[in-house]
């Protein structure tokens, strides 16, 4: 579930932090690659989708949390 929803970019700062809390986000502004490039650059790249999506009010930016190894569940036969 997306919890938090942003109408402007974020510094460098804002979204490092959060990044860190591995939540995903939205953003208004349908400027994906600037914020694609932006968690690249601050090392998150690996570890973050970032996609557009269309909503009542247009086209939003979505940033999800890529599901690591470490996090999926592991269904074995009885």
């Amino acid at each position: 579930m997306v919890e938090k929803c942003f109408e402007r970019f974020l510094s460098d700062d804002e979204m490092h932090a959060q990044l860190e809390r591995g939540e995903a986000f939205l953003f208004t502004i349908s400027h994906w690659q600037q914020i694609e490039r932006q968690i690249e650059h601050l090392g998150f790249g690996d570890l973050f989708f970032v996609t557009q999506v269309s909503a009542k009010r247009g086209k939003l930016t979505k940033v999800t949390p890529v599901i690591s190894e470490k996090t999926q569940v592991v269904h074995r036969a009885a």
